[in-house]
């Protein structure tokens, strides 16, 4: 059901193939096929895709704190 809750917000998207997940789903193979199968595209987990969002928000944190 997650994926299809997904699909359905991404269908609003242009999303290029492969796709790239992240976050703490990228951990599970099991939803990257069925987000594969839901957008029709392949959907591909990152490598350490967990800390994706967190090393961004570092790289943000870093970039605020520039003169």
């Amino acid at each position: 059901s997650l994926a299809a809750r997904v699909a359905s917000l991404a269908a609003k998207l242009q999303i290029a193939e492969p796709a790239a997940l992240t976050g703490g789903l990228a951990e599970s193979p099991g939803i990257a096929r069925a987000l594969s199968a839901a957008l029709g595209i392949t959907v591909r987990p990152l490598h350490n895709g967990l800390y994706a969002g967190a090393i961004g928000a570092a790289l943000r944190a870093l970039a605020d704190r520039r003169p």
